[in-house]
């Protein structure tokens, strides 16, 4: 017998932690979970995530909020989310390993041209601080380069 209820999975995935929140029809809170995500400060005034860390965080909190309410993920009708926008993550095509920690947007000073903070941009532009330490990152560290130019 196929349920006719439907609902929708929303995803935060914050600085500070990763959260599932289902919500029905009627847009009311069904449940919800949360994990706190692991901080990493290689240096004084970085901050970096773990980007296995954030997806295993995701799945589990999603899992989680669909076990504790007893909801299957055929009754999922949409799925949304919202993400660190200043966190880029940059993932190996042929592995499906990333390629280097997320640096977030705490991160400070910025590694880009040798410690100058990058202008803020428009998210997704060159000037945006997550994609500036992106290709700082391919400049700068030879796995992460090679990793790129394996496509």
């Amino acid at each position: 017998m196929t349920s006719d209820k439907r609902y929708v999975l929303a995803l935060d995935l914050g600085t500070t932690g990763n959260r599932a929140i289902l919500f029905d029809r009627d847009g009311e809170v069904v449940g919800q979970s949360y994990k706190e995500l692991k901080q990493y400060y290689p240096e004084p005034g970085w901050l970096e995530h773990d980007a296995v860390e954030i997806w295993q965080d995701t799945l589990g909190c999603a899992e989680d909020v669909l076990d504790e309410a007893d909801v299957s993920a055929k009754e999922v009708a949409a799925i949304g989310s919202t993400v660190q926008r200043e966190t880029c993550l940059l993932w190996d095509k042929n592995t499906g390993r990333p390629l280097w920690c997320g640096p977030c947007w705490k991160r400070s000073p910025s590694p880009i041209g040798g410690g100058v903070t990058p202008p803020m941009g428009d998210g997704g532009s060159l000037s945006d601080p997550g994609c500036a330490r992106s290709r700082w990152g391919h400049e700068s560290a030879n796995a992460i380069a090679g990793g790129l130019a394996r496509g």
